[in-house]
């Protein structure tokens, strides 16, 4: 995770606000039991406390006349100036005095914690990568209506206790009143979290959308394990975001052969997952009219090409495997080569035999062959692998894959699929992978 990354800052805002937090609740709870203490121990004939209040004040220009060395000055005056009273008292007599004030002390301190208190939750969810949690509007409307109303309750009673007070206390020359001081720059933040609360509501809203999209997704894309035969396929699919614009497939298209097929959308998000499920519809639709590798290729290429715009291409890895003899005929648009790992330790990679769909519309497409024998095993992802970085920036890259994939190669083929998983993850640490990425191993066991 990077210094200044935004969840380094999440996370940095979180401990800052926890420390101030409970470090708050130790002082508060420690300066109560010293005050309750103080009054009981302490002669108030002794003791003088002060406080301080902001007041408005008039000179009286009959006792403070005015002085000018300027010729064109008539008069002046000072009206409506604003400062602040600072009041010295018993003791004995500060409880009487400033109750109002001890009140709104009180009520003051336990609004901040409570805003703390939300601000502690907010940061949370940004440091766990999840902005749009439905509580978070909530949260943030609450703060932003305790700073417009807190300093609405700060600046009235205030004002009126001010008001109240100064009707006792006279200076020569000075007339006194309440203060109604409001801090703008207060209000605005306030309104400014309310309507941040509203984009917040609309965010959570349209994750819940997401979400449904993810399911719907999920529910396009077969099981985690097919078997046909001897033939094995497993498959995992991890989005980088909510949705993603990677898929795969696993058709039967006869009694002996079944087609696999692993896919990736440039991009991701929302609109790679559309794209995605157009294609994914599309190639179980050909497969449904009767075309067969080469041929459905060039239809699936001429609707990308036609239906998506100039920056959206995909790339597919077809193969149909005969489940009984293990031929495979495949066509790879452009795709990250499968490595097929022979039962002796050989490993050979399938490079493409034709450029990427959506490019061009007439584009040529040529099928290679491949035997996969008893023991062998051959793994389809996608550049997400290839694509995933650590703290340092070092690319995972297809290299790293395929060592990984040899380190495990003697194990059951649903531990393969999870360890090359989780040894990327690892090595990318705190770093999010910032792409999908999906895995499909196809080998042949015997049932």
């Amino acid at each position: 995770m990077r210094l200044l990354g935004r969840w380094s800052l999440a996370s940095f805002m979180a401990g800052v606000i926890n420390a101030f937090y409970y470090f708050l609740l130790v002082f508060l709870s420690a300066a109560g039991v010293a005050i309750a203490l103080w009054i009981a121990l302490t002669p108030g004939h002794n003791v003088s406390m002060n406080f301080q209040m902001p007041v408005q004040f008039e000179l009286n220009p009959a006792i403070h006349p005015f002085m000018t060395t300027r010729h064109d000055v008539q008069a002046a005056s000072i009206t409506q100036a604003h400062g602040t009273l600072q009041v010295i008292a018993l003791a004995s007599s500060i409880i009487g005095i400033a109750w109002p004030g001890l009140i709104f002390a009180s009520i003051t301190l336990a609004m901040v914690l409570v805003v703390l208190n939300r601000l502690r939750a907010i940061f949370r969810s940004l440091r766990d990568r999840n902005p749009f949690a439905a509580s978070n509007a909530s949260r943030i409307r609450m703060i932003g209506m305790a700073l417009v109303l807190g300093e609405l309750a700060r600046a009235g009673p205030g004002a009126w206790y001010a008001g109240r007070l100064t009707k006792e206390i006279s200076f020569t020359g000075l007339t006194f009143k309440g203060d109604l001081s409001i801090n703008t720059w207060v209000i605005f933040s306030g309104l400014i979290l309310l309507m941040l609360a509203e984009v917040f509501k609309e965010g959570a809203e349209m994750k819940g959308d997401l979400e449904a999209a993810r399911k719907i997704q999920v529910s396009l894309v077969p099981g985690e394990v097919f078997r046909k035969k001897d033939v094995v396929v497993h498959a995992r699919m991890r989005p980088a975001k909510i949705v993603g614009g990677d898929y795969y497939d696993v058709l039967e298209l006869d009694e002996r052969r079944l087609a696999v097929i692993v896919g990736d959308v440039a991009g991701k998000g929302l609109p790679a997952a559309m794209l995605m499920a157009s294609v994914l519809g599309s190639v179980r639709a050909l497969c449904s009219a009767g075309l067969r590798g080469s041929e459905l290729v060039r239809a699936l290429n001429r609707h990308v090409y036609t239906s998506t715009s100039d920056n959206r291409f995909v790339t597919l890895f077809y193969g149909e495997v005969d489940s009984t003899t293990g031929e495979m005929m495949y066509v790879n648009a452009g795709h990250n080569p499968p490595i097929l790992l022979r039962s002796d330790g050989r490993l050979e990679r399938l490079q493409p035999t034709a450029i990427v769909l959506g490019v061009m519309g007439d584009a040529g497409v040529e099928a290679g062959h491949v035997e996969i024998r008893p023991a062998d095993r051959l793994l389809l992802f996608t550049d997400g692998f290839s694509e995933a970085f650590n703290k340092a920036d070092e690319a995972y890259g297809e290299e790293r894959l395929t060592e990984s994939f040899v380190r495990v190669r003697m194990l059951a083929s649903s531990v393969v699929v999870e360890r090359l998983i989780t040894d990327v993850l690892k090595f990318c640490g705190s770093v999010q992978p910032p792409d999908d990425m999906t895995l499909m191993l196809v080998g042949r066991e015997a049932a």
